[in-house]
């Protein structure tokens, strides 16, 4: 008799806009080379540096629409700054059923309602469910507003709109409202502290890095 797929894991990074996540997120996955990003899809052009395939799949605002409506996506697509993001169904494949494991990257209405179970019981069966709940972590990251403001202006540079951002901080604060007693794990991400940031994030998912 074969012995069951030992499934992989899952660590959930959210916060606002400019608080860091991506900066954690390549300081984590230097550490742990066994990790891999759960790649999302942007309609946006890469940005200097990115790759298509592992820091976002790239397509266009016409594409996203369709496999939205083709129910090929986990949830809408929700806009992040100057572009909309969704992810894939076909990536939680590479946990449940690699044992990959992966760092997701999301939106904080989104990772409240992973964090709550009620994301993991709408999408999958319930068997999926249960190993899913079983095997994430969910990682909240906070940053001061001085050091959001400067971070955002900094990436975006001639695109930067602040009202754009308000209204999704106000949308955000009601959010962590509503779920902030989801979020068991927050990590405050302070400008020149990324080694402390990330050290608290590994301390999350309670493992050494760079196993055998």
């Amino acid at each position: 008799m074969k012995s069951a797929k030992k499934i992989g894991k899952l660590l959930v990074i959210t916060g606002l806009s400019g608080s860091g996540k991506d900066t954690i997120i390549d300081e984590f996955l230097s550490r742990f080379p066994h990790y891999r990003r759960l790649v999302t899809l942007t309609d946006r052009n890469p940005r200097e540096g990115e790759i298509e395939g592992i820091h976002y799949y790239f397509v266009s605002p016409e594409e996203l629409d369709s496999l939205y409506r083709k129910n090929m996506l986990v949830e809408k697509p929700l806009k992040y700054g100057t572009s909309r993001k969704a992810t894939p169904k076909h990536e939680f494949k590479k946990i449940l059923k690699d044992g990959n494991h992966l760092v997701w990257r999301i939106d904080t209405s989104l990772a409240a309602g992973v964090a709550s179970g009620e994301f993991f019981k709408r999408i999958f069966s319930v068997t999926e469910y249960e190993l899913l709940k079983q095997a994430t972590k969910v990682v909240f990251v906070k940053a001061s507003i001085d050091d959001l403001k400067i971070r955002r202006q900094f990436r975006d540079k001639t695109q930067h709109d602040q009202s754009n951002y308000s209204r999704r901080d106000e949308h955000d604060k009601l959010t962590l409202k509503k779920y902030e007693s989801h979020f068991e794990h927050i990590v405050v991400n302070k400008t020149g502290k990324l080694k402390e940031s990330v050290d608290h994030v590994v301390e999350v998912i309670g493992e050494k890095p760079n196993p055998e």
